[in-house]
């Protein structure tokens, strides 16, 4: 499954780290994050880490454990962005 093939909502929480790079974690998909060296570029490369982790549930027909909107609590004072990827 690539990215171009999945449609979806995924909530990334965006963390500053002490060596001036980016972590973004996805909230509601267990398993995915990336960084950077930017914000920007930190949440680009989790799309492909989404992408990724993905494949992996496609590829071993596992459910994937997607947590209800309800579930997800960004971390006061943390970036959090919502990003889309269409199919």
């Amino acid at each position: 499954m690539s990215v171009g093939t999945m449609i979806g909502s995924f909530l990334v929480e965006v963390i500053p780290e002490e060596d001036g790079t980016f972590s973004a974690v996805v909230l509601n998909l267990p398993g995915a994050g990336s960084c950077g060296d930017t914000e920007a570029e930190a949440i680009e490369n989790v799309k492909e880490a989404i992408a990724g982790v993905m494949e992996e549930y496609a590829e071993s027909g596992d459910e994937v454990p997607w947590l209800a909107p309800d579930d997800v609590r960004p971390t006061p004072g943390r970036k959090s962005v919502w990003i889309r990827i269409d199919g």
